[in-house]
């Protein structure tokens, strides 16, 4: 991996998240039927938000057969993870 890639990786992590960003998206997720492509709208509007959640979409913890690009592809494949998740317990 190279270094500039492992410095953009690292700063990543230190970019603050927007406060409204945060509310809207507690909003939407506390709704019963918030789609993807609304969390998402959200998401775009914080690009510190939309690496972090492609950056854990492309993580090998989803195991993606492809690599995410889109936010609400990311987002759809975290929220079915999490109901199969859900299923279990």
């Amino acid at each position: 991996m190279s270094t500039k890639f492992q410095d953009i990786n690292f700063d990543l992590d230190r970019l603050s998240t927007m406060p409204l960003i945060a509310i809207q998206m507690m909003q939407l997720m506390n709704s019963s039927e918030a789609p993807a492509e609304a969390m998402a709208k959200v998401v775009a509007k914080d690009p510190a938000v939309s690496a972090r959640v492609l950056k854990i979409a492309n993580s090998s913890f989803y195991s993606m057969s492809r690599q995410v690009t889109s936010l609400s592809t990311a987002i759809k494949a975290m929220l079915s993870w999490e109901n199969e998740l859900l299923k279990v317990w």
